[in-house]
């Protein structure tokens, strides 16, 4: 009986210890990867891209345009609508610079007429802004 009562506690005592070396050990490699993706270091082998990807999915690391509070206004009818000017969107895969007038934004192909042609809405967030 005595036996029994030591090996139930050293058997408790050794899952206790493996869980806690699980969890130290993989929190030490997610903290790893997201100082490597604030590095800009973006890693190819697992389990580091995992983290990192979920980390900017999930972990509030990527910018919306839409919640940029310099680049839209908001807009009872529309919700928000893009300021008129220059916006600078900087996210870790891209920084770029977009121009906004009262037609839309500003585009190197875009045709420019004096006469009055109707307009083609084009509904979406991501496409639509190109």
């Amino acid at each position: 009986m005595y036996l029994n009562k030591i090996f139930a506690i050293k058997f408790i005592f050794f899952i206790f210890v493996s869980i806690l070396v699980y969890c130290l050990i993989f929190s030490g490699i997610y903290f790893f990867s997201v100082a490597l993706f604030h590095a800009k270091k973006i890693q190819k082998i697992e389990p580091l891209k995992s983290f990192q990807k979920e980390y900017y999915a999930l972990g509030g690391a990527r910018k919306i345009f839409h919640n940029d509070l310099n680049c839209i206004d908001i807009d009872v009818r529309l919700i928000y609508k893009p300021r008129i000017g220059e916006c600078t969107f900087v996210n870790i895969e891209f920084n770029t610079t977009l121009n906004f007038d009262l037609f839309g934004r500003i585009v190197p192909d875009r045709i420019y007429s004096k006469k009055e042609l109707p307009g083609i809405a084009i509904l979406g967030d991501s496409y639509a802004m190109g």
